[in-house]
């Protein structure tokens, strides 16, 4: 059992993250001790700034070793006795949560989620999931043309290739996507040869890193390993249903494939993918998109209540500081 209030480190994929409580980890799992004051906001201070100094690294068993970490250094914000400056990294943090805070609220009215209770259907979606009674079938993934097979979800196709030394970041407002964690890939927002761009609305894979997300809108993409799904039928072209889909592409495609052995559209021709199925054995859209649904209303209603703790907490902060004040 590993302390909590630490930070775990992937040494093959250099995914970190925090761990507020005490946890079990698998193998190649490095724990990160701060020798300084450590909470949530620092922690995710800490993060971002060790994830910067690691992008440059390729994905691989041999990359994060220790002797590779010991040598890592990361920039962090400094007093004006060059100590660390704590102070700052927590407040900045808890000012961005505020401002998400504040666009999730404006978010939630305008689409009205303001009421995010589950509706008798989203309930029972719920419940029929975690009692395991949802039918699940295997579908091939993409057609296969050298077998003359046409049976798959998706058409499959690899994305154009931007290196990153190419790209002015912040130069536009079209998303730059790359195979890394975080952010939902993207690296940033650019203006860049729109005989390039990838039609949005699709499933992109990073194909030597198995990072797999759903994008919206129209992209750039930074490397022709990734791949790019569009689903043949228009029933599950719909964000919440590929949300789904990317959680069971996660499931089925992630244990197949390593940086020795990445994806290719080659490769993802004889793969299979589960989804769930009505009683007639083809795939049940709907219970897709209800499903996703009511884990999006439960995601809010955690943050809502998140939300509500910690306005309580400042209250009770504020009331006892005051009442300390002669």
């Amino acid at each position: 059992m590993n302390e909590g209030n630490t930070i775990s480190f992937g040494q093959d994929t250099a995914t970190i993250f925090y761990q507020e409580s005490p946890y079990f980890t698998g193998d190649k799992i490095k724990v990160l001790k701060s020798k300084y004051k450590l909470n949530r906001q620092i922690a995710c201070y800490f993060i971002t700034c060790m994830r910067k100094s690691f992008a440059g690294f390729s994905w691989g068993v041999t990359s994060f070793n220790e002797k590779v970490l010991k040598n890592i250094t990361i920039h962090l914000p400094v007093t004006s006795t060059d100590d660390i400056d704590f102070a700052f990294m927590e407040s900045h943090i808890r000012e961005m949560e505020e401002s998400h805070i504040r666009e999730m609220e404006a978010y939630l009215k305008v689409s009205g989620f303001e009421n995010c209770e589950l509706t008798e259907e989203e309930r029972f979606s719920i419940e029929k999931m975690k009692q395991g009674n949802v039918v699940f079938n295997s579908f091939y993934v993409t057609d296969d043309h050298k077998k003359k097979r046409q049976n798959g979800v998706f058409i499959v196709k690899n994305s154009h290739n931007i290196l990153q030394s190419s790209i002015v970041a912040g130069s536009g407002n079209i998303p730059y996507v790359t195979a890394g964690e975080g952010n939902n890939s993207v690296y940033a927002y650019i203006s860049y040869d729109k005989t390039q761009i990838e039609e949005g609305n699709a499933i992109m894979i990073g194909g030597k890193t198995m990072v797999i997300t759903y994008q919206a809108d129209d992209f750039f993409s930074n490397d022709s390993h990734n791949l790019v799904l569009y689903a043949k039928d228009k029933r599950l072209r719909k964000e919440l249903i590929q949300l789904f889909m990317v959680a069971s592409l996660n499931k089925s495609l992630k244990p197949i494939y390593s940086w020795g052995d990445s994806i290719s559209k080659t490769k993802i021709a004889k793969d299979m993918i589960n989804l769930p199925v009505t009683s007639s054995g083809s795939i049940d859209y709907q219970f897709m998109e209800t499903y996703i649904r009511a884990i999006e209303k439960q995601t809010i209603q955690r943050i809502k209540a998140w939300r509500s703790r910690e306005i309580e907490t400042t209250i009770d902060l504020v009331n006892n500081t005051t009442g300390t004040i002669k």
